[in-house]
């Protein structure tokens, strides 16, 4: 499953922002141009530890393989170093090989460039070919959606994302000690950085 939008931010007040792993979201008539939910005065945890989550009885999904997440659109498959190195064996690759051929760097306004996987110019992803070609090794983004941040931020945005997704809320259930090991996971393995080439110049 790819990003397709431009960063999201959740913002919690006037002066403080974070961002969230996986950041980008679905796009959406809901979400304005920047993809940003605004939440006043209320911190980061708070979301998702202040009361039950919406998820607390479990959620269904079940991927149908109808590949819209992977094809189409323009998007972004961010890697961590552990996906990197799955990926790289599977594909019986060095770690810098399989960086330099599959992998592109994306700016991020301002911040740190982040690894993404490369796609055709068709905007399939590089490893879509009748499907996911490398489906055993697919990267942690593609292997936990939906159970993201930023789609489990509230039930409005589990719905938002049902809109573009036919396998959510349908199929195996999945609990909420699953869900929340999938959101660990995402904190556990960040995403690959480097300083932005131009910051780098200044």
């Amino acid at each position: 499953m790819r990003y397709h939008t431009i960063e999201a931010v959740l913002r919690f007040d006037g002066s403080k922002s974070i961002i969230l792993q996986p950041a980008q979201l679905i796009i959406s008539k809901s979400f304005n141009p920047l993809g940003e939910f605004h939440f006043q005065m209320k911190p980061f945890w708070s979301i998702f530890m202040a009361e039950q989550p919406f998820y607390s009885s479990g959620l269904y999904f079940s991927c149908t393989r109808c590949s819209a997440c992977c094809r189409y659109d323009p998007g972004y498959v961010f890697l961590s170093k552990k996906d990197v190195e799955i990926l790289a064996a599977e594909l019986k690759m060095d770690y810098s090989e399989f960086i330099e051929v599959y992998c592109r760097w994306v700016p991020q306004g301002g911040g740190p460039d982040r690894l993404s996987l490369k796609e055709k110019s068709n905007y399939d992803c590089v490893f879509w070919k009748d499907g996911c070609s490398v489906y055993k090794g697919r990267p942690l983004q593609c292997r936990n959606f939906p159970f993201w941040y930023s789609i489990l931020a509230s039930f409005e945005t589990w719905k938002i994302a049902a809109e573009s997704c036919p396998g959510i809320g349908k199929g195996n259930h999945h609990n909420m000690d699953y869900i929340e090991s999938c959101l660990a996971q995402g904190r556990a393995e960040s995403i690959i950085t480097r300083k932005n080439p131009i910051a780098r110049g200044r």
